[in-house]
């Protein structure tokens, strides 16, 4: 299934009703044990996310982190970090936290 983007109005809607993950546990693919950190409104693709995240982590600030991107597609992600290292960071997109964990949401179609 190819994922279509997120506008910003929608990825914030989403960003909000999955706000309270915040500081509850998950696992990862490794079944590490992690404690979800933030959930944040991202560009879309894989590349812009990883320069999102290099500004989130160096700024510690999603709102200023998100600053550079001026594009139109957006997503959501899931962030978290290793309890036993909180330096360590794993992430997913919320489409795939919902169905890891069997969450039933009607994410918006374009």
């Amino acid at each position: 299934m190819q994922l279509i983007p997120f506008t910003k109005d929608e990825a914030i809607d989403i960003c909000d009703d999955f706000e309270d993950l915040i500081g509850t546990k998950f696992s990862n693919e490794d079944y590490t044990l992690c404690k979800i950190s933030d959930v944040v409104v991202a560009p879309f693709g894989d590349e812009l996310f990883k320069i999102y995240m290099s500004y989130y982590v160096s700024l510690a600030n999603k709102s200023e982190a998100i600053g550079f991107y001026t594009g139109n597609d957006y997503d959501v992600y899931v962030l978290a970090h290793e309890v036993e290292d909180s330096s360590l960071f794993h992430y997913v997109t919320i489409r795939d936290y919902a169905e890891l964990k069997g969450v039933t949401y009607t994410f918006p179609v374009q």
